[in-house]
């Protein structure tokens, strides 16, 4: 047996009752302890989840595995697993940025090559995710869910109108989204892209060693593979929605420095609550989205214990104050 599968035989899994739902030790089938079923009940696992199993061990990073409603793998996970990980996620991110002027030479590269070349229409993919930081978005979620990213893109989504291109889609959660396109280059691309058969936006023209040629699509992992392979095996399409993200709040933030100076708790408050606002309009979510899962809670910390950092440095250029701040905060993880 291996770890995983004695791991997992060592959980505990929940069952439905008349009452409401008990829970049971895997390997012995017998109702769970006090304490168990206390440290249980402050995971909060939602009740539309199936096949649930919790882990034994209270300290071990998978607390809980579920199937949601749309049978999709769910998890839970220990508080110090998610805080490592988000300290990993902003380490990466100053990296991220650090490579892309590397990205920018390969797809200013490949920018040359005939339209209907794959880097070509990668490149032109990347360079409209890091100016709109579109969703990468998957073919399986366009084929049950109807939303879409980027690489699931369907010229149906597609309106030109006096050299304009406007997007039109649904993307997660049922988000409406529209994107306007007006960069000459981007929209000249996508008219030629738009003369390919079939029904997706972004293809490329393959040719085999007989000559035949095939028209395919761009997917998420084609995107991935570029990015890895020419920018860092470490990152993924995802992490320039976290750049976006961070940038927008520093440069919202610096601008409304800018107009109320931060002396006290009520400007303080109001800055980044701007700041979150601007963040979420740009990337298409809500400012509860921006501050859970996007902008680094060092900046939102450091800008509300020490206002003055950001007094000092309002008129700073945006890029280089959240690579400052970034490794501000690689030395603080350091050191803690």
């Amino acid at each position: 047996m291996s770890y995983d599968e004695k791991h997992y035989e060592e959980g505990i899994y929940r069952k439905k009752t008349t009452d409401g739902y008990i829970y049971l030790y895997i390997n012995n089938n017998k109702e769970v302890t006090q304490k168990d079923l206390e440290r249980i009940g402050k995971l909060k696992i939602p009740p539309n989840w199936q096949d649930v199993w919790i882990s034994r061990d209270p300290i071990s990073a998978i607390q809980v595995i579920g199937k949601d409603s749309k049978n999709r793998k769910q998890y839970r996970y220990h508080q110090v697993h998610i805080e490592k990980a988000e300290e990993q996620k902003f380490v990466r991110l100053y990296n991220f940025i650090k490579s892309i002027p590397k990205l920018e030479k390969i797809i200013a590269e490949h920018n040359n090559l005939n339209i209907y070349d794959k880097n070509r229409v990668i490149a032109l993919m990347l360079q409209i995710v890091k100016d709109y930081h579109l969703r990468v978005g998957k073919e399986v979620y366009a084929r049950e869910n109807k939303s879409y990213g980027i690489s699931s893109l369907r010229k149906k989504h597609v309106k030109i109108e006096n050299g304009v291109i406007n997007l039109r889609f649904k993307g997660k959660s049922n988000q409406r989204l529209y994107y306007t396109i007006k960069n000459p280059f981007y929209v000249g691309a996508i008219k030629m892209l738009m003369k390919l058969d079939g029904d997706n936006l972004f293809q490329y023209v393959n040719i085999d060693d007989d000559g035949r040629e095939k028209i395919l699509n761009i997917t998420d992992r084609d995107l991935n593979k570029y990015l890895q392979d020419y920018m860092g095996s470490e990152f993924s399409i995802k992490d320039f929605r976290t750049y976006g993200a961070n940038l927008y709040f520093i440069q919202t933030l610096l601008s409304e420095t800018k107009k109320r100076i931060p002396k006290d708790r009520k400007t303080i408050k109001k800055n980044i609550t701007n700041a979150f606002k601007s963040t979420a309009h740009h990337l298409r979510h809500t400012g509860a989205v921006s501050k859970k899962s996007y902008v680094m809670n060092f900046a939102l910390e450091l800008y509300q214990n020490n206002p003055e950092f950001f007094v000092a440095n309002k008129n700073a250029d945006p890029n280089a104050f959240l690579l400052e701040l970034l490794k501000m905060y690689k030395k603080y993880i350091l050191n803690n």
